[in-house]
């Protein structure tokens, strides 16, 4: 392995900036290079330079298969099995499967198939199982033997409600039988077994049954179809493009359910996580030709294959170790979209029939080159070039001869595009025995072409939750009215962060200056409110400020403004508050009504946004109590007491 690929990026460029330094060019490169107009004129200058590529440029690198090393794992596998070890049996065989031959592998893949799905049988996830059984039989497993798989689907089966499907799988389990070559008593012994099967109710491993399926977002937006009806795309100078209410949402409501243009999983969650989808699997399909990455299905690995990996493969251990933010998600969009489609980019035929759909609106987002320093687009340039040599440029472009250039010219504009727009893909991960003490973790990242057009406050109206992978939902956490935009949060929140430390992170990353309320009115931090503190109350008919001191009618409608009542009913309101967070951080997963609760939440929300202008701590914690519970119903990994 070079040192490059080491210790990624940075080293590489250290060593051009001691090669420029040396030729005396450092100065002479900056001024010719700030006034180039375009990354294409960047790419080619960036290539021109001698020895650039020879600094920038890495091997082929990726883990081989290794067919010994596979059959090892196996035969652990079999040997935790036998003692009724299941997770250990179940990691063994995941590692075998990520590393058997998927050709020339003397059926060592079916097998490990077919015994990861006896693993899951035990489990009792039949699903999984029979998933196991169908790739065991497609890849080959012997038809002598075929029978065990069969009889193992069949008692699955036992556990759905399709008495046909089940008798139907109990003939072929005997057909199969008949020709495994067992002797007659054998054979006669395992045919009553198959034969008794029938229909069971089925005993549900209660870890398995939690599902983070995307939920209901309703009636869909025709022009944007990722976004409900109830929200839409505006654009003024001020504000560019951005997300309007076109009627009003209510606290829960989904605005957005969007999966990525493109994504990438972060290397630490490699082997955990699928490079598809970013969903987290311990029923792992593997590459078909390196070991550096797991796919969640066959579907996934083929749609990958087919979109991106066959260019990336042999450079899969390389990308690993490229530590540019953003870099490698950069590069994988300019793959997805494909040399030609690029190419008629770059001639301004961005309407044209082959330019992948969605592309376009990828394509437009800000990318802040005219706010960027010479020496920042001296960098991102020679980060993009080499990772436009870490994958297969030749196979990509059908060996053009402007195949190097294109694909480095757009992953170079993605660079300045993504640090912007694109988003983290997250999972929670949920300690059962100390609830209170769970944390959302980054797997992966993603750009997403409605959900970057989401603008940013400091008190933002909705959340991002990630389901089934990179499948990101939008709900609001607090009422939205029709017409008034609705607000992410880019990760700087008026609770957490002063208003000095949000304007300098936004300014020098987002590249504005925020004028959201919290920033302008340079509202308390959390630790600086109180509940005892008196709320600025809101008129419970017209939604007006209440003026101190409190008493007598409101000034814009003239209704009766009850300060008794109204403190009873929060007061009321929060003591069940306190209750439903308190079963919520000290109850095990298993055993908390989700639903139930999620509705108390979403009803005292409502009802103190009704009463109560921000800031307030009662608003804070409601906001906060929606994001937590909303994320347990997203990508959650579970931290068994028992493990």
């Amino acid at each position: 392995m070079s040192s490059t690929d080491e210790r990624g990026f940075q080293l590489a460029y250290k060593k051009l900036s001691q090669h420029l330094c040396q030729q005396n060019l450092t100065k002479i490169c900056l001024s010719e290079f700030s006034k180039l107009t375009n990354d294409v004129e960047r790419v080619k200058y960036m290539l021109q330079l001698r020895e650039v590529q020879e600094i920038l440029k890495s091997s082929p690198l990726s883990t081989e298969k290794s067919y010994a090393k596979a059959l090892k794992l196996k035969t652990d596998g079999n040997n935790y099995f036998q003692k009724k070890n299941l997770a250990q049996a179940l990691s063994s065989y995941n590692e075998a499967i990520r590393l058997t031959p998927v050709s020339d592998n003397e059926g060592l893949l079916a097998v490990c198939f077919a015994n990861r799905s006896a693993v899951f049988y035990s489990m009792n996830r039949h699903e999984d199982c029979l998933m196991d059984i169908d790739l065991s039989i497609n890849h080959g497993y012997p038809l002598d033997m075929q029978y065990k798989l069969l009889a193992r689907r069949a008692k699955c089966l036992q556990y759905c409600s399709d008495t046909n499907l089940l008798s139907s799988c109990v003939e072929a389990a005997l057909h199969s039988l008949e020709l495994s070559g067992l002797d007659e008593k054998r054979r006669s012994i395992i045919q009553e077994d198959i034969s008794k099967l029938s229909i069971k109710s089925q005993a549900v491993d209660r870890q398995q049954a939690i599902s983070s399926c995307s939920p209901s977002i309703g009636p869909l937006n025709q022009q944007y179809p990722a976004l409900s009806s109830s929200a839409g795309v505006c654009e003024s100078n001020e504000y560019g493009r951005y997300i309007r209410a076109q009627s009003n949402i209510n606290v829960g409501d989904v605005v957005l359910t969007e999966t990525p243009y493109c994504s990438v999983t972060l290397p630490e969650s490699y082997f955990t996580h699928c490079s598809s989808c970013q969903a987290r699997t311990d029923k792992l399909y593997p590459c078909r030709s390196c070991a550096d990455v797991i796919f969640c299905s066959q579907v996934c690995e083929e749609v990958s294959w087919q979109q991106w990996h066959r260019f990336e493969c042999k450079y899969s251990l390389s990308l690993k170790f490229v530590d540019i933010n953003m870099g490698h998600l950069a590069l994988r969009t300019a793959l997805k979209v494909g040399h030609g489609a690029l190419s008629d980019v770059l001639k301004g035929n961005l309407n044209q029939p082959d330019v992948v759909k969605y592309y376009e609106s990828i394509y437009i987002l800000e990318g802040h080159d005219k706010d960027r320093s010479c020496k920042d687009l001296l960098w991102r340039t020679a980060a993009a070039v080499m990772l436009a040599q870490l994958c297969d440029v030749t196979e990509w472009s059908g060996s053009s001869e402007d195949g190097l250039v294109t694909l480095a010219a757009f992953t170079l504009r993605h660079m300045q595009i993504f640090p912007c727009n694109a988003h983290e893909i997250s999972q929670v991960i949920y300690d059962e025995s100390q609830p209170s003490q769970s944390a959302l973790v980054e797997v992966g990242a993603g750009i997403y072409s409605t959900l970057s057009l989401f603008n940013h406050s400091c008190d933002p109206s909705v959340v991002r939750i990630f389901h089934e992978g990179n499948t990101c939902v939008m709900k609001a956490i607090s009422p939205i009215k029709e017409l008034e935009q609705i607000y992410d949060n880019y990760g700087c929140l008026h609770a957490t962060h002063s208003l000095e430390d949000r304007r300098e992170k936004l300014s020098s990353q987002y590249y504005f200056h925020c004028c959201c309320a919290s920033c302008m009115q340079n509202w308390n931090l959390y630790s600086q409110l109180s509940f005892s503190d008196t709320p600025l109350y809101k008129c419970t008919d017209c939604g007006s400020m209440i003026i101190p001191p409190y008493s007598g009618n409101c000034d814009d409608c003239g209704a009766l403004f009850d300060r008794v009542a109204v403190d009873k009913m929060l007061t009321k309101a929060k003591k069940g508050f306190d209750q439903v967070l308190t079963d919520l951080f000290t109850k095990s997963y298993r055993d908390y009504d989700i639903a139930k609760s999620t509705k108390a939440i979403q009803a005292y929300s409502q009802l103190v946004n009704s009463l109560v202008f921000r800031p307030a701590k009662t608003l804070n914690d409601s906001q906060e109590a929606l994001k937590h519970i909303y994320s347990l119903q997203g990508n959650v990994l579970i931290k068994s007491s028992t493990a």
